[in-house]
């Protein structure tokens, strides 16, 4: 079920609650924001870490001082009720003030260092947050129950969350302790294997308390909702992964906010929306409302606009808020989000058809995120100098424990980069983790290990029967090398190499060349070499190889290496390519087409999709099987350079499909479409496409 979910805020006045119209306010957001759950604030997320207070009536918590008797909630409830919104109460449960900390000091989470974790990072620059294993969590487990007794529909918890270099409190340390039988480590001492138990007692401490929390609600609605602010992908430093998270909340969100202007990438709602559905519960990307930093201005319609499309195309539901409750009329906010809804509500119902078609894997591994560090030294800068390197001046820097830090960057960019050519390459994909891998096996022809180093015995095993029954293995760098406590293995699981070192990390004048003829590529052709490239030794096919390091700008050199780049492997009925480098992490960078062909090209290689499309590489699609039918998601993201976005151009797209096939349903434009029918396919023309459009395909008679 696609639905609306919605906040508003009054942060200049929290007093005018008891003043508005709640009735008035119920049908705006039904009428102009096609609202289905709205989330009222029950404890307040503004300055200066109000967390603390209220905003119903309870006598266990301090009540927002300007509402006296006011019950914020129980007066709203029945105008929500007749405009058919159902209501979550947000609390804030990490962020509080110095003031009400000082009468709570030892509920403050405390940093490796012995400090009080908010007086060291000042949360929001004013405040400062509680551990889930002091006091604070009956605390908070009481504020859940007593919101959900005002007859709320669930709860959404912003907060709690183990924040980095967290927690060394004395309730961690008698827990750990007890639990066990060691003191606490040093904070990101990779080489203690205490540390890593430190790692999983730090999860394990914050699942429990979603389960308790869970159980809190359901036993006061047993068809109550609960949810928290998930992390984007498994993150060690803060232990908040859907993956594991999803047993104990009715629905998966993550921020997608365009915080600070530092994400300029056009697909970072659609990465993060469809990041989200490893899961079959219902989610969503949250977008934000405001430009960046600037919270009191609008952002644009048409990123807007276009960042509602990426989420439904994915079947994900929509989240955005309104900062300032004086603003909820202002056509800025609402016009942008009635255009695509409206369109929506008439056609909910194809929302619900249809199972994804997606013969391609991208792996998500969350015990490489938690325990990867690489053991090849080469990838780290080690000294302190500066150096004239291509005309340009190079600080090289001693990492020590910054390590994990460079490995976790290179893991990250690994994926981003082989989920952007998927994308613009128009292959049907999806993301799978740990939780779903040996039911997705069953489903894929290709499976994709970005640089995914830590596996475990088990992941091992279904990915060599997934190869020997006929599957298409991918994997690069270090795929395989570590379990999954990121302990090195004596040899790779999947294929026969030996790593002996890795090039210089020099981008300059650096090159492969083709062994084979490949895709569109003749044996022969250079290309960009990967800054980061592994020399390894193999007796398996070599299709493309390294160039040895030129001596520097301008500097031409053509001698072949020993050293192979991409090498291939034929296994029972499937095959496996290795990828000696990361070509993810070099696309992300400095997107050379050259990587963007090879890695579609090998993906593709004897792969007949059902569904093939030709169409911008801004452009996003998505295909869903509905029995012997067809939906198709077309999202066109073409227009600025950079978000934030301010203008689509529209486009044209063809789709070729097997079989024949006829039009039934299209939902959102209206430009023309051409269908032509040959013998064993079909063939689908649709011009000027302005943002979204879905059409539904019957199978002709």
């Amino acid at each position: 079920m696609i639905f609306h979910m919605f906040r508003v805020d009054y942060p200049d006045n929290w007093d005018k609650l008891k003043e508005l119209n709640l009735e008035k306010l119920a049908k705006i957001k039904k009428e102009l924001y096609k609202v289905d759950i709205e989330w009222v604030v029950g404890s307040f997320g503004t300055f200066p870490g109000q967390g603390y207070m209220v905003s119903f009536n309870t006598p266990y918590f301090e009540k927002y001082p300007g509402l006296g008797d006011f019950d914020y909630i129980r007066e709203y409830l029945p105008y929500a009720k007749k405009y058919g919104i159902k209501l979550v109460s947000y609390l804030n449960l990490h962020w509080f003030s110095y003031e009400f900390a000082s009468k709570h000091y030892d509920w403050q989470q405390i940093t490796y260092d012995g400090k009080i974790y908010g007086e060291k990072y000042p949360l929001y620059g004013n405040g400062t947050t509680f551990c889930i294993n002091s006091p604070f969590r009956e605390w908070a487990l009481k504020m859940m129950e007593e919101v959900m007794k005002t007859g709320i529909d669930g709860v959404f918890l912003d907060g709690p969350g183990i924040f980095p270099e967290s927690c060394y409190c004395e309730y961690c340390r008698k827990k750990f302790k007890e639990e066990t039988g060691h003191d606490l480590p040093e904070w990101e001492n990779w080489s203690d294997p205490i540390w890593k138990e430190f790692l999983l007692f730090r999860k394990k401490s914050f699942l429990k308390f979603m389960e308790d929390a869970k159980k809190v609600v359901k036993r006061i609605n047993k068809d109550g909702i609960i949810f928290i602010n998930s992390s984007h992908l498994p993150e060690w430093g803060i232990p908040r992964y859907i993956g594991e998270l999803e047993q104990y909340q009715d629905f998966n969100l993550s921020e997608a906010f365009y915080h600070l202007g530092s994400v300029r990438d056009y697909f970072f709602y659609y990465f993060v929306a469809k990041y989200l559905k490893v899961s079959e519960k219902p989610s969503s990307a949250a977008m934000h409302h405001a430009a960046g930093i600037w919270h009191w201005i609008p952002l644009y319609p048409q990123e807007v606009k276009m960042s509602i499309s990426q989420n439904l195309c994915v079947k994900n539901c929509l989240w955005t808020a309104v900062l300032n409750g004086n603003d909820i009329e202002n056509p800025e906010y609402w016009q942008p989000i009635k255009e695509v809804m409206e369109k929506v509500e008439d056609k909910k119902e194809i929302f619900d058809k249809g199972k994804t078609y997606a013969p391609v894997g991208l792996y998500v591994s969350s015990s490489t995120v938690y325990f990867y560090i690489s053991e090849i030294k080469g990838i780290y800068t080690e000294e302190e100098k500066v150096k004239e390197e291509n005309l340009v001046l190079k600080r090289e820097k001693e990492v020590k424990k910054d390590k994990k830090h460079k490995c976790d960057d290179i893991t990250y960019k690994e994926l981003s980069g082989f989920f952007e050519v998927l994308v613009r390459s128009h292959i049907p994909f999806k993301i799978i983790n740990e939780n779903i891998l040996e039911e997705n096996l069953k489903k894929l022809d290709v499976l994709i290990l970005p640089n995914t180093t830590c596996l475990s015995e088990k992941e091992i095993s279904l990915i060599n029967d997934f190869v020997k029954k006929g599957g298409k293995l991918i994997m690069s760098f270090e795929s395989g090398w570590y379990d999954e406590y990121g302990n090195k293995r004596e040899k790779n699981p999947f294929i026969d190499f030996e790593i002996e070192d890795n090039f210089p990390l020099r981008n300059a004048e650096q090159y492969c060349i083709f062994e084979v003829e490949t895709g569109k590529y003749k044996k022969g052709r250079l290309v960009p070499r990967p800054s980061y490239s592994l020399k390894i030794k193999t007796k398996e096919k070599v299709i493309l190889s390294f160039i040895k390091p030129s001596k520097g700008t301008y500097s031409y050199c053509i001698e072949k290496s020993d050293y192979p780049a991409i090498i291939k492997k034929i296994e029972g009925k499937g095959k496996i390519i290795y990828f000696s480098n990361l070509p993810g992490e070099f696309y992300n960078s400095f997107h050379p087409l050259e990587w963007e062909n090879i890695i579609s090209e090998i993906i593709k290689e004897k792969i007949e999709f059902e569904i093939k499309v030709d169409a911008p590489s801004t452009t996003i699609t998505e295909f869903y099987k509905d029995s012997d039918n067809w939906i198709i998601h077309i999202v066109n993201s073409t227009g600025d350079m950079k978000r934030p976005v301010s203008e689509i151009i529209p486009v044209d797209v063809k789709i070729e499909i097997k079989g024949k096939f006829e039009l039934s349903e299209r939902v959102f434009e209206d430009g023309n479409l051409k269908i032509e029918k040959e013998k064993d396919k079909t063939n689908i023309t649709l011009e000027g496409i302005s943002l979204y459009e879905i059409i539904y395909l019957r199978r002709a008679e």
